[in-house]
């Protein structure tokens, strides 16, 4: 009976401590420019383009469990959906989508990105981008083009 309290006991020990572990790692990505964050994309940038996408800006959530969501301040395009993975400590590789609308309102074209990214620091990514823009009816390549996007994270104020 002694026996399976210490041990009953130890178990919850150990997982208070787990708790209270991921319980500062999350509030550290959200708050402040922890080490731990210079190997995270988790979380939300708000980004700037150049090259094919000179003077867009646009805001990107990155997920755990490798998917993210890009919406920009252009309606141009519908908000980009995409799957991204580990590549490196701090590289990653994405795969992304989003309507192309035309002069209507109406999603006449599709942009497929793909990208490697780099954390630079706790607060800084940088994004290389490989677009291609098809049209829906018959599948045509439209253009192509290269891009470099620079990303601040977002953090909460205290």
């Amino acid at each position: 009976m002694h026996k399976s309290r210490s041990v009953m006991h130890r178990c919850s020990l150990l997982t208070a401590t787990a708790a209270l572990v991921l319980a500062a790692v999350g509030s550290a990505q959200a708050t402040d420019t922890s080490p731990l964050l210079s190997t995270q994309l988790v979380g939300s940038w708000l980004c700037g383009g150049t090259g094919g996408l000179d003077g867009f800006r646009f805001l990107t959530t990155f997920n755990q469990g490798g998917t993210f969501t890009v919406s920009f301040s252009d309606k141009v395009f519908s908000d980009t959906h995409g799957v991204w993975k580990r590549t490196g400590l701090t590289t990653f590789a994405s795969t992304d989508q989003a309507f192309m609308y035309d002069v209507n309102g109406t999603a006449d074209r599709i942009q497929t990105v793909d990208a490697t990214y780099k954390i630079m620091s706790s607060t800084a990514l940088r994004i290389d981008i490989n677009g291609v823009v098809n049209r829906f009816s018959d599948g045509a390549e439209l253009m192509r083009f290269p891009a470099v996007v620079n990303c601040t994270r977002m953090l909460i104020k205290k």
